[in-house]
Parts: structure tokens; C-alpha cells; sequence
């Protein structure tokens, strides 16, 4: 079901009676509220709401939505997530970009799938870093033998992908007919080989303490199988000295990130990593700038999975 787009400004309660809906795209619209009987939708794999004025959710009844896997509030006014929403246990990507959150929810042990969190832009203050918090969240160690055959698997995948597609960030082929298989083989090249825990974690744009800034890199940066994505004012202090730390030893999971200018006309710049694994050295950072493509929802991953995979090419190195 595809709304998006429109200027609704009122969901019906009779959308909830569609028990047996599995895509619902409401994104790019005026809505400030969702009927209340939301979790009667629980056949519902990706819900799109990006780009509307939504300022709450639903209190009750999200853990009954047991299959949604994507789900998409970017670009809301959203203050708070209900308790429930934490307990999404399908839920493998989720953007709480460009909201007015100043917390997430100390329990976040019900995202037992999540691989994708996009946090950025928001008004965070403090991190849920006890151990039912972003820290359950962590893929498990791997070994070197484990690793190898992560990267081995990633490298293959982006292969395929370049090889087949030329569309930079584009998940159409030349018919312009989706590929299903590709692009999901494209959004896991990065998962994890250990479960498919959560591999990228987005907090740039957010005024974290400074507390809150080095939990991030000690607690979700050092274990490197998750990329942290901290801006500079956020990495200035004591949490930027560990990252750099973490950077020489060859850890390159925590990520320096920019974001320039607010609200919708707002960009995203992500710093490359140097030769030596850390950002910073002005003559050999890679500069990645990708503007938004719909209401609240940049596309600029796909851009950045693209100069990966070739500055990884043999033929690079």
C-alpha cells in the first residue's frame, strides 16, 4: 500500500482492519498522529513513515507487529519511543534520523535482529550502554578465521554488485526491473557472519555528553564488528583520543561523520579512512557528499558502498 507523497494529514482507523497487509508506505505526508490500533497490522514486514510531522506513536501493542523488518520514522517530531517499540524482535533496520529524540530506550534487548540504526540528528543527550542496552546489541566476537571469511564474503558481494549494476546507489538494472536477490545481497554485505547482530550504529548530529561520546567508542567502538558513526564535535575530547587509539591498533569501526546545516535541506559527510586506518590527514581523506533524495530519507549509502568497493579492488591496493 503506497500513500506517500500526498498531503494526508489523518490515517482512518479502518487502515487497521487490513490484517493481512505487508508493506505500507505513508511516508512524505502531513501526518501528526497513527490510529491507535496500529498492531492489528501484524502482518507487516516494512513500514515507511519518513518525512511527515508525527510527534508520538502509538503506546501499545508494537511487540505484536512480529514480522516488521524495516521500518523507517526519519524525518518526524518524534520526542520519545514507546516501550513496546523496543521489543520489535523481526526488526532488522530502523532510522530514527532527524527526529527530536533525547533518549532511546534502556531496554533495547528485544532488537535481538537489528543490523542497521540510523540515530543521527536527534537531541540524545546519554546512551543506553548498560548490558540490556546498544550493548546487547553487539555481534559476538570473531575470530581471525571468522574475519577472513567475512571479508572474503564481503568483497564477493560488492564484486557482483559493480560488475552487474552502474547506477551508482541504485538498486535497478539496466530494464529497469528489480533485482531482489542482488539487492539483498547488496544491504548484507556488511552483516554479520555471527548471527546478523548490528553492524552500523548512526549518532552523528546529536549533543552527547562527553560521558556518552567515549561510552560509545569503548563499549560499541572497541569490539570492531559494529561501525560507530560519531561527528567532530562529539569525538573532541576524550572519546576522539580512543577512537585514534582504537584506529593505530587497526580497529577502524568508529567512523567520523559530518552534518552540515538542518532540516530538510541538511547533508551528510562521512571521512574516509586513511592508508594508516585513521581520518585526518589532509592528503589522503576521501571526501563522500550525498544529498537526500525524498522527504526525509538521504540516500547516500549506496554511494559509499560503491567508493568501497573499489578502494578495495585488488587494483587499488
Amino acid at each position: 500500500m503506497l500513500p506517500a507523497g500526498n498531503q494526508l494529514q489523518h490515517v482512518p482507523d479502518s487502515l487497521t482492519e487490513l490484517v493481512h497487509l505487508q508493506d505500507l508506505n505513508l511516508s512524505g505526508n502531513l501526518l501528526q498522529d497513527l490510529p491507535a490500533g496500529m498492531s492489528a497490522l501484524t502482518a507487516l514486514t516494512m513500514l515507511s513513515l519518513h518525512g511527515n510531522q508525527l510527534q508520538e506513536l502509538p503506546q501499545h501493542g508494537w511487540q505484536q507487529l512480529a514480522s516488521l523488518k524495516e521500518a523507517t520514522l526519519q524525518g518526524n517530531c518524534l520526542r520519545a519511543l514507546p516501550d513496546s517499540f523496543a521489543r520489535l524482535r523481526a526488526l532488522t533496520e530502523l532510522s530514527l534520523a532527524d527526529n527530536q529524540l533525547t533518549s532511546l530506550p534502556a531496554d533495547l534487548s528485544g532488537w535481538s535482529n537489528l543490523q542497521k540504526l540510523h540515530c543521527y540528528g536527534n537531541c540524545i543527550t546519554e546512551l543506553p550502554l548498560s548490558s540490556c542496552g546498544l550493548p546487547a546489541l553487539l555481534p559476538a566476537r570473531r575470530t581471525a578465521a571468522q574475519s577472513a571469511t567475512a571479508a572474503a564474503s564481503k568483497a564477493a558481494a560488492s564484486a557482483r554488485f559493480s560488475s552487474r549494476y552502474s547506477s551508482v546507489g541504485s538498486y535497478e538494472d539496466p530494464e529497469g526491473s528489480s533485482s531482489t536477490a542482488d539487492a539483498a545481497a547488496l544491504r548484507s554485505v556488511d552483516a554479520s557472519e555471527d548471527g546478523g547482530r548490528l553492524v552500523s550504529l548512526w549518532l552523528e548530529g546529536n549533543p552527547l555528553s562527553a560521558a556518552a561520546a567515549a561510552g560509545a567508542v569503548e563499549r560499541l567502538g572497541a569490539a570492531g564488528t559494529t561501525r560507530v558513526g560519531l561527528d567532530e564535535r562529539q569525538l573532541a575530547g576524550t572519546a576522539g583520543r580512543m577512537a585514534e587509539q582504537q584506529a593505530a591498533a587497526g580497529n577502524t569501526a568508529v567512523r567520523r561523520g559530518i552534518i552540515v546545516g538542518d532540516g530538510p535541506g541538511y547533508f551528510k559527510l562521512q571521512l574516509g579512512q586513511s592508508a594508516g586506518g585513521s581520518a585526518g590527514n589532509a592528503d589522503d581523506r576521501v571526501l563522500v557528499v550525498a544529498f537526500g533524495s525524498a522527504p526525509g530519507l538521504p540516500n547516500w549509502g549506496g554511494v559509499m558502498r560503491q567508493v568501497s568497493a573499489a578502494a578495495e579492488a585488488p587494483e587499488h591496493k
